[in-house]
Parts: C-alpha cells; sequence; structure tokens
C-alpha cells in the first residue's frame, strides 16, 4: 500500500452553447454549437516546498520547485506515505463543436441526415515519477545461498536500491478535428413491419504538436536499433471510415415483437497514445541491479555509466487503422397481461 500526502487542486469549468431549431408540418432541422473549457491544476503537498532532495544529497532529479519532495520510495513488507508519482499535473482543454441534423417525412419515410464538427486543444503537463522511484526488496542483506532471507527496510537503511526509475514531466500542446456525417431512412413497409438503413462516416484527424514535440521510433532502420525522429503527426490520416447501421422492428401476433439490428462503430484512440510521443524528449530510465554488488544508492540512483541504467521509448504505428466494434443483436419481447414484459435476445 502507498498512502498519499495530501494535494492541493484547482479546477475550473466553463461552457456556452447556443441552439437553434426549425421546422414545417413534415420536416424539422436542429442547429448546436458550443465551446467548452477545462482548467485543471494539481500539485502535490510538497511543490514549492524544502528542496529536500538537495538536502540529502539525492542526484539525478530535476531541479523543479514543482517537484520537490521526497522520491517514491517502494520497501518490501512496509507502506510508505509518499506523494503522488504522477503529480505535478496540469491540463487546459479547449472544445469547439457544431452539428446540424435535419429530419423529414415523405409518404411511408423518415430521413434523417446531419454532420458534426469537433475541434479539441489538449494542453497538458503530467508528471511519472518525477523525482524518481527506488525499490528496496532485501536483495542486499540476503544470504547469498537463500535470497529470501533479505529485508527491505534494511537495504532502505544501507540506501542500496534494487532499481531506480525516472520519467520527468512531459507538456503537451496536442490539437486534434473530427468530422461526422450520416444518413438514414427509416421505412414502414407496413403497419407490422419498420426496416431502418443508414451510414455515418467518420474521420478523426491524427494528433498534432502546436510545437513540433512530438518524438517517435522509426524501425526502418531494422535489423539495427530503430532511431528517434521529430513528426508533426502522431500518425497517417485514415478517411475510410465507414459505418453502416441496420435493423427491423416486426409485430407478430399474440402481443410479440421481433427486433434485430447491426452497426459497426469506430472508437479512436485516444488522447495518452499520442501523448506518450512528448515523453521521448525526456530521459526516461529504468535502472536494475542483477548482481549481489550494489550499484544504485540513494546518492546515485541514476549512474550515467555502463553498468546501470537504460533508456524506454514510446512508439507508435503511423499506419494503424482506426479501432471499431460490430455489435448485432436480434431477439423476441412479448407483453403478458398485468405490465409483464418477457425479453429473449442474442447480442454479438
Amino acid at each position: 500500500n502507498f498512502p498519499e500526502r495530501p494535494t492541493t487542486e484547482d479546477l475550473r469549468a466553463q461552457q456556452a452553447a447556443v441552439g437553434s431549431v426549425y421546422a414545417s408540418a413534415s420536416w424539422i432541422n436542429e442547429a448546436r454549437a458550443s465551446f467548452t473549457r477545462l482548467r485543471v491544476c494539481d500539485l502535490p503537498e510538497s511543490a514549492y516546498g524544502p528542496d529536500v532532495m538537495r538536502q540529502l544529497g539525492l542526484t539525478g532529479t530535476p531541479n523543479n520547485p514543482l517537484t520537490n519532495g521526497l522520491p517514491f520510495f517502494v520497501v518490501t513488507d512496509f507502506d510508505t506515505v509518499t506523494d503522488s508519482d504522477i503529480l505535478p499535473q496540469t491540463q487546459r482543454d479547449n472544445t469547439w463543436s457544431f452539428s446540424d441534423g435535419v429530419s423529414f417525412t415523405r409518404g411511408r419515410h423518415t430521413v434523417r441526415a446531419g454532420f458534426q464538427w469537433i475541434h479539441f486543444q489538449l494542453n497538458y503537463l503530467q508528471s511519472e515519477f518525477a523525482r524518481g522511484r527506488y525499490i528496496f526488496n532485501g536483495a542486499f542483506t540476503s544470504n547469498l545461498s537463500d535470497p529470501n532471507t533479505g529485508d527491505g527496510f534494511g537495504d532502505f537503511l544501507l540506501g542500496y536500491a534494487q532499481s531506480t526509475r525516472r520519467n520527468g514531466s512531459a507538456q503537451a500542446y496536442m490539437r486534434q478535428s473530427s468530422y461526422g456525417s450520416y444518413v438514414m431512412d427509416e421505412w414502414r413497409v407496413a403497419r407490422s413491419l419498420t426496416l431502418n438503413a443508414g451510414l455515418r462516416y467518420e474521420y478523426t484527424s491524427p494528433y498534432t504538436e502546436a510545437r513540433n514535440g512530438f518524438v517517435n521510433l522509426d524501425y526502418s532502420t531494422l535489423p539495427q536499433a530503430p532511431r528517434l525522429v521529430s513528426t508533426g503527426t502522431a500518425g497517417e490520416p485514415n478517411r475510410t471510415n465507414f459505418a453502416p447501421r441496420a435493423g427491423l422492428a416486426w409485430r407478430l401476433p399474440y402481443r410479440t415483437v421481433f427486433r434485430a439490428g447491426y452497426g459497426i462503430y469506430y472508437s479512436p484512440e485516444i488522447a495518452v497514445e499520442a501523448y506518450d510521443l512528448v515523453r521521448n524528449n525526456l530521459q526516461n530510465l529504468i535502472n536494475e541491479t542483477t548482481g549481489p554488488i550494489p550499484v544504485l544508492t540513494l546518492q546515485n540512483g541514476f549512474p550515467t555509466n555502463s553498468s546501470a541504467g537504460f533508456p524506454s521509448y514510446y512508439g507508435l504505428d503511423p499506419h494503424a487503422a482506426t479501432p471499431y466494434v460490430q455489435q448485432w443483436n436480434t431477439g423476441f419481447q412479448r407483453e403478458f397481461h398485468g405490465g409483464v414484459v418477457l425479453d429473449l435476445s442474442y447480442i454479438g
């Protein structure tokens, strides 16, 4: 368990929206526009406090008053009270959206069509072990013939860590636009049968970074090690996301209804995958000691020599397709006396 010390959060959300509806006897049109702003600032209790790491002689961590405080200590079999390992965190989101939809009736057909545009700005900073993480698991106080005899707190008192990690705080200014349009026809074939058929098109642009902060892995050098390259976007555009929809409702005798439907639903990657490309601008270090001789100490948990430490990087496939889900269902609904309804369905 890792109980966390108190944190300070400053949150403010603002929204403005306007809508307009036009209608006649056979059609209706509805348009909406909105702007949303979200501002969040989360700080650990130690922010702007004494720089205890420098006072104790700990090195290898950033000299930033926002990250003042002790490292994240993990001691086997002991609970430690620490500052959150993902703070400080700041976020300033701006979202613009506009949509318009029309519905009209012609005979037995009701047709709906519309489009939507969303522009998203994500200005985000999140820390990950900015003060460093030290793991003490008893590796250096154990009997060499029995590695289970060590004591994690003993290693901590000696200042010998088995592994350390440091990622830092990455500031990103990400931008994305999304477009969608649809058309759907509801056809009342008969009093007891209704069919639905429609098509939706979606395009979500790859995230861009306003200050060219994306750095991705390039695997064209294989079998040699991949190289880091600066890139303007988190991926290549995918403009083939068509999503058909179909359904029916059929009223049968004895108060029974048969329903069925099918649809494809796209689910673009969330911002965190692209945000990790900004982390490649930092020194993301993972150090481990594999032998019985301690290499990582409290004073020098992030050595620069070849005896310990290796960098870690994040990568995205720029040609990856947009994830999607296929959903289908079929079922019967039967109404009995007294308001009781039996529903038997298959959903995939």
